[in-house]
């Protein structure tokens, strides 16, 4: 099976295995983690919710680095449903973002 790349921010993809991909990245610290290092819950479970649509490919993303959100993502349960670690400087531009901030790094950016 094929495997789908990610969107970036170029419009819609389609891909002849999966069909429509949507690329949507989830920020560590503030957004999947709070102030006090402990996982918000209702961030956690929208990125699993969405993991399971088709055509979604999800990524966890930090300032600190790819290292540091494959870290985040194992240590609070999430990585089953993560197709992607990487740093915020690697200049990928997502579809939709999750950022505690606001932030103009994806197509739509939603502030949580």
């Amino acid at each position: 099976m094929a495997r789908a790349r990610p969107l970036y921010g170029r419009g819609y993809r389609f891909d002849s295995c999966r069909g429509l991909v949507i690329t949507i990245a989830f920020d560590v610290d503030g957004c999947l983690i709070d102030e006090n290092d402990e996982p918000r819950a209702d961030v956690v479970a929208a990125l699993v919710q969405l993991s399971w649509l088709p055509g979604i490919y999800i990524i966890v993303w930090s300032g600190c680095g790819r290292d540091y959100a494959r870290m985040i993502g194992q240590r609070i349960g999430v990585d089953e449903h993560v197709r992607q670690y990487a740093s915020k400087l690697d200049g990928m531009r997502p579809d939709i973002t999750f950022d505690d901030q606001p932030v103009n790094l994806g197509a739509v950016n939603i502030q949580v």
